[in-house]
């Protein structure tokens, strides 16, 4: 999903197959800003292996172009429906939209300090719509709080399978366990040293 995301604007940004981007009728006002294309260079992050190409105008060899995350600005153009059926974001489309919304629309005021504590940043961002005790403890880490171990499916998944664990004991299993990095060591074992991984081959570490 994220990579979808990361190739939507990398269409938005340089405008490609734009009459198949589906605005949102409302913020047509909106302007993303567009780079122009060169034939004789492409400056993007391409990824040669992927199954779905894409085919370049004026070349002769299939490429993917991926751009950055997209701003909540260029995703508040969208509609909803486009955004689920492009990315494949089920249910999720609904919650990152009306997100945009909000924080293009200055709704989204969490007024963070440098002096906040854990407990205080999480309670703000558990308020905010579509955001689960995953998405908090996810997010948490990106910004250097790691007291709460992100899990999910999969994260329970391994527990069951690799220490026999029950359902109602996860909360605890995993913070036990965890604190040693246990699943990072578990899926290098199985797929080798995941910063050498391709980004192509990210999909395949997972229980499946």
């Amino acid at each position: 999903m994220a990579r979808a995301l990361c190739e939507l604007q990398a269409e938005l940004a340089d405008d490609w197959n734009s009459e198949n981007i589906v605005k949102h009728p409302k913020k047509k006002g909106l302007k993303i800003k567009k780079f122009a294309r060169k034939q004789s260079k492409v400056n993007k992050c391409v990824d040669e292996n992927s199954e779905n190409s894409q085919l370049l105008e004026g070349n002769n060899i299939k490429v993917k172009a991926l751009g950055n995350f997209p701003s909540s600005k260029e995703l508040a153009t969208l509609t909803k429906g486009y955004l689920k059926k492009r990315c494949k974001l089920g249910y999720r489309a609904c919650h990152i939209f009306e997100l945009a919304e909000r924080a293009e629309e200055g709704k989204l005021k969490l007024k963070l300090k440098k002096t906040s504590s854990y407990e205080e940043i999480f309670d703000k961002l558990s308020k905010i719509k579509g955001f689960g005790p995953y998405a908090c403890a996810t997010l948490m880490m990106c910004i250097g709080f790691y007291q709460m171990v992100p899990m999910d499916t999969e994260t329970k998944r391994h527990l069951q399978q690799v220490h026999k664990t029950k359902k109602e004991n996860a909360k605890e299993d995993v913070k036990r366990i965890y604190d040693k990095l246990e699943l990072l060591e578990y899926y290098e074992i199985k797929f080798g040293k995941l910063s050498m991984l391709p980004n192509s081959s990210y999909h395949i570490v997972t229980g499946s």
